[in-house]
């Protein structure tokens, strides 16, 4: 079950991702699995309980999927809408076709492009450390992250509480010096 602050956060990247691959609402939403009126619910959060968990499931599989939404039908053909679903006019039906079409021949030539380019083997970066220092960094960044136990944080309280003491009898002297 989403939290309100996690419906703000998916919701939000829907949008960021519907405005900037400069898409309508209809045909985003489409792509994700979500009709032109759910998608209206996500705009205002009085709605969000009409738009069901399932949708909302929906939405943040696509989130989390790391595709845009264009990419996202290609990688999960289950979640789009079939045209007649989302569009009831024969020109939006068409424009649909369309655009599933070319969804389909990008994913085609991509494949393609897949076979013709040989694989590449990406090496690491060869980097060259002194002796003992990448073990004295490690030590550094053990004792950073190791807590203290009780007993060693009251040892180390007493002790500045033992300095703090011995400075303000170093001041008192100092007052009485320069008062007398």
């Amino acid at each position: 079950m989403m939290n309100d602050i996690a419906k703000k956060a998916t919701a939000d990247r829907f949008f960021k991702a519907f405005e900037k691959e400069n898409l309508s609402r209809g045909l985003a939403g489409s792509y994700i699995g979500l009709t032109p009126p759910q998608v209206s619910y996500l705009f205002n959060e009085k709605y969000w309980g009409r738009l069901g968990q399932l949708y909302w499931d929906k939405l943040l599989a696509w989130a989390n999927s790391g595709y845009s939404l264009r990419e996202y039908p290609r990688h999960h053909p289950e979640a789009a809408l079939q045209p007649k679903t989302v569009f009831r006019d024969p020109v939006a039906d068409a424009l649909w076709q369309q655009s599933v079409d070319n969804v389909a021949k990008e994913a085609k030539s991509d494949t393609e492009k897949e076979k013709i380019v040989p694989e590449t083997v990406k090496s690491e970066p060869i980097i060259k450390i002194k002796p003992g220092v990448l073990e004295k960094r490690k030590e550094e960044l053990a004792v950073k992250e190791r807590r203290a136990s009780r007993g060693e944080m009251v040892d180390m309280l007493i002790e500045e509480k033992e300095s703090l003491r011995a400075k303000i009898d170093a001041i008192d002297v100092l007052l009485k010096h320069y008062i007398s």
